[in-house]
């Protein structure tokens, strides 16, 4: 599935985005999940950190795509986002903002689904450098390299990420979660930490950035042969 924010003022054009998205659903097998936006403003107060690809008109009222799109890069800086255009000189625009791609009005379905295609390669390459906290009435993406570590207590797990002061807590246990096993080690039961941030080893105890956790003995050899190997490419 592949969850899609439609931003766009123009009624002729918001059909045709969406029949657009049904269509190419239907042709690749997969599910795509869009809402839709009337207008930049409206796009930015109802925001959350659930879509893969936003497709963004950049002549609309209230709040242009441009200004709209700087604003969502402070709330979420790796979504993947597309401009919707009628000048292909305002496509420049989307440095800024780190745009993947633009489309420029109108615009046939064929090249509709070479951006669609695009966006979803990028997607794959990225996807597994992220991780998606789902939490109640919210959802989180992260990358990979910024968490800390993971502790496992009462039936939850609690992340600590690199640069944010509040620690994001979800159910579940160490075993059903996936991050990238080169980068991360268990050092006990319920401690699973980022090879990337250790600072010290003790005897039964490690430092994370600044942070001192017990280690527990029986997992001491395997993190130092990991530690190993990962600095050693690092």
């Amino acid at each position: 599935m592949i969850r899609v924010a439609l931003v766009e003022d123009d009624s002729e054009y918001k059909q045709q985005f969406l029949s657009y998205l049904t269509k190419y659903g239907l042709e690749k097998g997969i599910e795509v999940q869009t809402e839709y936006f009337s207008d930049g403003l409206s796009f930015i107060q109802n925001y959350h950190k659930g879509y893969d690809i936003v497709l963004m008109d950049i002549e609309m009222p209230r709040l242009n795509g441009i200004d709209a799109s700087k604003q969502l890069r402070k709330i979420d800086s790796e979504v993947c986002l597309i401009f919707i255009t009628t000048f292909a000189k305002y496509a420049i625009a989307g440095y800024e903002v780190n745009a993947l791609d633009f489309l420029v009005k109108p615009v046939s379905y064929e090249l509709f689904d070479l951006k669609m295609d695009k966006a979803r390669n990028y997607l794959q390459k990225t996807q597994s450098e992220i991780y998606i906290l789902k939490m109640p009435g919210e959802t989180y993406k992260i990358q990979q390299m910024d968490i800390l570590y993971v502790e496992s207590q009462d039936h939850y797990l609690i992340f600590h990420v690199h640069g944010k002061k509040e620690e994001y807590r979800i159910r579940g246990k160490l075993r059903d979660i996936s991050l990238q096993e080169d980068r991360f080690c268990l050092i006990g039961r319920s401690l699973l930490v980022n090879l990337a941030y250790v600072e010290e080893i003790n005897d039964l105890s490690l430092t994370v950035a600044g942070e001192v956790l017990p280690l527990a003995r029986a997992y001491k050899t395997i993190l130092m042969k990991k530690l190993t190997t990962f600095w050693g490419e690092a």
